[in-house]
């Protein structure tokens, strides 16, 4: 089966690739505490003006309460719309209006919307975050490396064998797999990185009926993506990490304990890609703190502090050195998502790179005396 956007073991191998450059932080944590989950749109269609209800519920879904910075909202007056609009609502399945289209983030390019529904307080209601999305996101910020969740399939047999396939596999990974217990060899953001070395490796497996009327929006986000997806009438498993990332989709005979290890082992890897879009998978659309909720994160090391600074200082004081050291300890760590001055760097290296060019230059042609 085709999985256009959830991505298969092939591209999960992908992150442990060259673990040579790769930092020491797992996959898992390194998603968890670095990776911005992607915003997704939220449409509201109309021909009128939105009514003192419908508004409140438009600003509610735009407020930081219920959309935690996840979600984009927009009202499209479709008398006015533009080619783009008018396209995205025909595929949003409505059915009156004014109508709420959620759509994929544009960087997927799914042409089909993770859920839809009427501008009501019952749809504000399931698009934030309902008990299932909660329970995930308790879970992976109380210390679960990945939280499997099984979309079942209606058969309760097969459901039943799937989850207890799923769950042996996850006691045998806990207990095999090992995480890259080390200060990693290179910088990244001007320190370095290392983890709390008392990090285990633990998961954990949920189970979500399709017919759960809470939970839609889950189960459309999961599914939506695909065809192929929506149409399966098997388990379908997805190993969820970071701030909601599912990282593949197993469906049905692809639901193995080989399969269920290896994902568990790369997910586990040393992160050797630090930007998200090139990782497989994609973020659900899950409206959680997820900052407020990260209670230990990784621990930055500034480099070695500068010593000697005192001999320098009239008389040798010793009072230059403490400030010199004050001030180096004052300098806190980049905070996570602080974006690095490259600019600087880079016209460091070019200045640097013309003077040496210049001085070649000089000594190659250089006349004899």
């Amino acid at each position: 089966m085709e999985k256009k956007r959830l991505l298969h073991m092939a591209g999960a191998a992908m992150l442990v690739a060259g673990a040579a450059i790769a930092c020491s932080v797992p996959v898992f944590r390194y998603a968890l505490e670095r990776w911005q989950p992607d915003a997704y749109l939220l449409s509201i269609y109309t021909t009128n003006t939105l009514s003192a209800g419908e508004q409140r519920v438009a600003d509610f879904l735009a407020s930081d309460e219920a959309a935690h910075g996840q979600l984009y909202v927009e009202i499209i007056d479709l008398a006015q719309a533009d080619a783009a609009a008018s396209q995205r609502w025909q595929r949003s399945a409505c059915t009156a209006l004014p109508w709420l289209a959620l759509e994929y983030p544009p960087a997927l390019g799914v042409q089909t919307c993770a859920w839809s529904g009427p501008v009501t307080s019952g749809s504000a209601a399931l698009l934030a975050a309902t008990p299932v999305r909660r329970e995930i996101a308790r879970r992976i910020t109380s210390g679960d490396s990945v939280v499997w969740l099984l979309l079942e399939s209606g058969d309760a047999e097969k459901d039943d064998a799937a989850i207890a396939l799923v769950d042996a596999a996850l006691r045998t990974a806990e207990k095999t797999v090992e995480l890259p217990h080390q200060i990693a060899g290179g910088e990244f953001m001007d320190a370095y990185i290392e983890y709390d070395t008392s990090l285990v490796f633990r998961c954990s497996s949920m189970r979500l009926s399709r017919t759960n009327v809470a939970e839609q929006v889950l189960v459309q986000n999961v599914t939506h993506v695909d065809r192929a997806l929506v149409a399966a009438d098997v388990p379908i498993v997805y190993p969820i990490c970071g701030r909601g990332r599912a990282f593949t989709a197993l469906v049905g005979d692809e639901i193995t304990e080989n399969t269920v290890i290896e994902v568990c082992r790369a997910l586990a890897g040393a992160c050797s890609c630090e930007i998200k879009e090139q990782n497989p998978g994609i973020d659900l659309f899950m409206p959680v703190n997820w900052d407020g909720e990260i209670t230990d994160a990784m621990v930055y090391y500034q480099p070695p502090p500068l010593t000697g600074f005192g001999a320098f200082a009239p008389g040798g004081s010793t009072e230059f050195a403490s400030a010199a050291s004050a001030r180096q300890e004052a300098v806190a760590a980049p905070a996570p998502g602080t974006a690095v001055p490259l600019w600087r760097n880079t016209a460091l290296v070019a200045v640097g790179a013309v003077f040496v060019v210049i001085c070649a230059s000089l000594l190659i042609f250089r006349k004899p005396r």
